[in-house]
């Protein structure tokens, strides 16, 4: 980055001062010995993408939390895909309790060495993680490893190979509350493998998009029919806890997050969520 660009940066950041020092931070190895904190839970400042914004300014963060934190109840069973460095995951933990449980995936190597050290850091002792790469079928894939972590992807010339699973082959034969996959694109792909857990699934929520989804050759009718398929009536999420009917016809521009219910009067229950 040039110094004229840096300069831009700084002058249409909102907190400029704070990025200053999140940057030095991470430069000098010190980011990891400092915290962030949230709702009730800390995340550990680890030198990346994700967790130095949290540090900079938790605020802007840019995906919703409130739907797992309004779905889950306690002894609830739920999946993490694309864990990152584990908010969402113990968000999960806390609401499943001591009588719940959750199983979490993140394929990277160095980002699952920090989510292990937040579900430590927490507590988390509900939470079975998992260094493995979820997909349609067992084998090894091939992975991005980009500074921008929260947006590293399979993808055919990775940089790092990792082993990859299945759903239905990781998770036990349980009922499981909620599936969450955030997965850069390949969400179908994560579908695709599950087939015998989302038999046994109540909701699930995934990000949608269809650039990225056209990387992987389907495109978001695919993922909507997979799913109303498999028995879920779609949703997509608004900003005012509620969730929008949509169909496999759904193809407005921009990022989603669509949601699946088996039974929305079970879902309206649980959260207070309005169905539109």
């Amino acid at each position: 980055m040039g110094v004229a660009h840096w300069l831009s940066v700084l002058q249409k950041h909102p907190r400029p001062a704070r990025l200053v020092a999140a940057r030095f931070l991470e430069w000098t190895g010190l980011s990891p010995l400092f915290t962030v904190k949230l709702d009730g839970y800390r995340l550990r400042f680890y030198p990346t993408n994700v967790s130095a914004n949290l540090w900079i300014n938790a605020e802007t963060r840019v995906h919703g939390l409130a739907l797992f934190k309004d779905y889950c109840k306690a002894g609830d069973v739920a999946v993490d895909v694309g864990a990152n460095v584990g908010e969402v995951s113990v968000i999960l933990s806390r609401r499943a309790g001591a009588s719940g449980h959750v199983y979490s995936f993140e394929p990277n190597p160095r980002i699952y060495r920090y989510l292990v050290g937040n579900l430590t850091l927490n507590q988390c002792g509900n939470v079975t993680p998992a260094n493995l790469a979820v997909g349609a079928a067992p084998g090894t894939v091939r992975m991005s490893d980009e500074k921008y972590d929260d947006m590293n992807r399979v993808i055919d010339d990775g940089h790092i190979e990792v082993t990859c699973t299945t759903l239905d082959a990781a998770v036990p034969d349980r009922a499981v509350a909620f599936l969450k996959i955030d997965v850069e694109g390949s969400e179908l792909r994560v579908l695709e493998g599950a087939r015998h857990t989302l038999s046994r699934t109540a909701c699930v929520n995934c990000e949608m998009g269809e650039d990225h989804y056209r990387r992987y050759g389907y495109g978001m009718k695919d993922l909507i029919a997979f799913l109303r398929a498999a028995a879920f009536q779609t949703y997509v999420t608004t900003e005012d806890r509620a969730l929008r009917a949509i169909d496999a016809s759904f193809m407005e521009p921009g990022g989603h997050e669509i949601v699946g219910v088996k039974d929305p009067a079970d879902f309206v229950r649980r959260t207070g969520w309005r169905l539109q």
